[in-house]
């Protein structure tokens, strides 16, 4: 699951009075199977919100997080996957992954950082979610955590030294994965929030409806436009973060903002409206434009557009058709592929 889900449901816990337990993978080496940062949130019962990798071995930590809920204590993990770890848990993808698992008490200022994290997961601040792990005289694992702005505030109780506030806030300027720091006598968990790639889906018919469902389902910030209010409507796209419905196909880019972190979805009812979009989008910064159609509408379009001045390392930028090729026939399965690829775009796998 994505970080907001996560957030979200952790504040919805501990905002009801319940400690949470959140199980991170602190570091990773070789091929364990999720990457630092990878979160799993277990509320009291056992009941769980996101993954850390699955199998034996995340039963293991479910059972050290009900554990640690019991006791109020955190505690870190170790696990060997090339060892005797990976045989018992019957897992053969190698490496080796240390966990913290962490107790959330509700009387806590928690509830104010993780309602800080919530709400960076829907801006583009540059923030992090800061946690530094040290422990006592009897060895017993101790968490402290903040968030840490660019713009040098922070919230939360712990007090950062100077010199490692500095270099906080430029690693939050700069962003990145997640990774651990050794400073001022602890493990640093340095959580940086990435802005979400925002989808502009252009046509609000039967392949748009499940393409837009599942792209904000893996974490994409959805919206969807048309010139159609019976079809651009919240009884449609219950899921998304908009639905705007647009005076005409003419200017549909001229009330976005469109970046590198823009991606945009061509389907719209026909071929005409679908080249004025695709005209309107290669003129803009768009990080990828894909466009519904065969192959002789690919053709056609483009050879138009030629004529009206785009150039051919304009034209090379759309994926057309759009999708990766599965074999795809019904709406669900062309949404399929669309968002697949879009993935590959955002983790870079496309390259």
């Amino acid at each position: 699951m994505e970080a907001k889900g996560l957030a979200e449901r952790i504040c919805s816990l501990l905002a009801n009075g319940q400690p949470v337990a959140v199980a991170t993978i602190l570091s990773r080496e070789g091929s364990a199977p999720r990457t630092a940062g990878s979160k799993m949130v277990i509320a009291p019962g056992g009941a769980c919100t996101g993954t850390i990798g699955g199998g034996k071995f995340e039963a293991e930590v479910l059972t050290a997080a009900n554990e640690a809920l019991a006791k109020g204590k955190p505690q870190k993990l170790f696990f060997d996957l090339t060892g005797d770890d990976a045989a018992g848990m019957d897992m053969i993808c190698g490496g080796a992954m240390s966990v913290l698992v962490d107790v959330l008490p509700p009387a806590s200022d928690e509830l104010t950082v993780f309602e800080a994290w919530k709400r960076t997961q829907k801006k583009s601040a540059a923030a992090a979610l800061v946690t530094a792990i040290t422990s006592d005289g009897a060895g017993a694992t101790q968490t402290h955590r903040c968030m840490i702005y660019a713009d040098g505030r922070t919230i939360g109780s712990w007090r950062l030294s100077r010199s490692l506030l500095a270099r906080l806030v430029k690693s939050a300027e700069r962003g990145g994965p997640p990774r651990l720091i050794a400073a001022d006598d602890a493990q640093v968990l340095f959580e940086p929030t990435t802005p979400p790639v925002r989808l502009l889906i252009f046509g609000a018919g039967h392949v748009s409806m499940p393409t837009a469902r599942m792209a904000a389902e893996v974490g994409f910030r959805v919206i969807v436009a048309d010139d159609r209010s019976a079809y651009a409507n919240r009884e449609r796209f219950a899921d998304v973060d908009d639905v705007v419905v647009i005076a005409d196909f003419s200017s549909a880019m001229s009330q976005f903002a469109v970046d590198a972190n823009t991606y945009v979805v061509i389907v719209t009812r026909g071929h005409r409206h679908d080249k004025t979009v695709l005209a309107q989008s290669l003129r803009s910064q768009a990080g990828y434009i894909g466009m519904i159609g065969s192959r002789r509408k690919r053709d056609t379009i483009f050879a138009a557009l030629r004529q009206e001045g785009l150039s051919d390392e304009d034209i090379a930028r759309v994926r057309c058709p759009i999708g990766l090729a599965i074999g795809a026939e019904t709406p669900e399965e062309i949404a399929v592929s669309i968002v697949a690829e879009l993935i590959a775009q955002r983790s870079g796998a496309a390259a």
